[in-house]
């Protein structure tokens, strides 16, 4: 099922020479200077490509990983190369895809401050000023779709086109905003990670502190490290303390920013190709309460949804490849 959110527009494609020359497997980059000297050097995993195709970068959702969307990367870099006239010497082209640790998640960098979709942001667009990547695509799920929303509002140079998967703050209510998976934050703060000998035993303490349901457990449970008594023992490889403190917009949710932003005439509307994906079965989005204010920041956004839940790339993984495919391919 698919709807619009307003006419569909067009953008003039930038002519640009991308040269991510940094093949990269689980690693950050050494540090180099940006307009934003509060960001982070995010970990990042990603899929060979050739030089003069636009890069995909995908972001997580919050108590994410890079690694929640290594199938779906390569899948896409699987269909996106194209043969070449050396095909029959075994040469082809690929597109560049990469998936990044959110800071505060995965091997990321663990540290205090805000949370925040803007603040996200500028790590990604540190991220590409590192990669010597000039404009890209972005693909990001919950906390990560708003993260694209925001890189596009405010760096809308530096974006093709993104697609927001189930974004949280840009469609929840008030009350989801406030919460969102931040109970189960609270629940895996509980956790006491001495007493832990088994994965199971940490299921049970989550179970015991209120998260009933076993799928978000073991989403949970996906960053406990099991590691020996002689590397510290089990740890969590997300900040629990920056999540449950940090993670807020003070009240003011992204669309409020933007909107604001057009009546101070600041330059925040993102006139660039946009898909909004939404999960039939979820409980986060109601679409009709924010088309307009959407299609405001957005206005050649379009919108599609997925027979699924909250985590349509894990729910619906070949659907959901087909999205980023004609995403992609627009």
């Amino acid at each position: 099922m698919s709807f619009g959110f307003g006419p569909p527009g067009t953008l003039a494609r930038v002519m640009r020479h991308l040269s991510p020359s940094h093949w990269c497997q689980s690693r950050g980059l050494g540090h180099r200077a940006t307009a934003n000297t509060n960001t982070v050097n995010l970990n990042t995993i990603g899929e060979k490509g050739d030089d003069f195709e636009t890069s995909v970068i995908f972001i997580h959702g919050l108590l994410g990983s890079s690694s929640n969307f290594r199938s779906v990367m390569k899948q896409c870099s699987v269909r996106s190369t194209k043969s070449t006239g050396l095909a029959s010497m075994g040469s082809s082209m690929a597109r560049p895809f990469y998936s990044v640790d959110l800071r505060n998640h995965g091997a990321s960098p663990h540290v205090n401050g805000p949370m925040d979709p803007r603040v996200l942001a500028e790590d990604v667009i540190r991220l590409m000023d590192d990669y010597d990547i000039d404009i890209a695509m972005l693909v990001g799920h919950g906390l990560g779709g708003d993260t694209a929303m925001a890189a596009a509002l405010w760096h809308g140079d530096r974006v093709d086109r993104f697609m927001s998967v189930e974004p949280l703050i840009g469609t929840a209510t008030a009350e989801q905003c406030s919460t969102g998976l931040t109970h189960v934050v609270k629940a895996m703060r509980t956790v006491v990670l001495d007493d832990i000998h088994t994965r199971a035993d940490a299921d049970t303490m989550l179970a015991a502190s209120g998260i009933g349901d076993q799928a978000l457990r073991r989403f949970a449970l996906q960053n406990l490290v099991m590691a020996g008594a002689d590397h510290g023992g089990p740890r969590w490889r997300v900040n629990l303390d920056a999540l449950a403190e940090d993670y807020t917009l003070n009240g003011v949710t992204l669309i409020e920013l933007g909107l604001d932003g057009i009546k101070s005439n600041a330059a925040v509307v993102f006139e660039g190709d946009a898909v909004f994906v939404f999960g039939e079965l979820s409980d986060r989005a109601d679409m009709t309460a924010h088309s307009t204010a959407l299609c405001q920041l957005f206005p050649a956004s379009k919108s599609t949804s997925v027979v699924s839940g909250h985590w349509v790339h894990l729910e619906r993984p070949s659907e959901f490849v087909e999205e980023v495919m004609k995403f992609i391919d627009r």
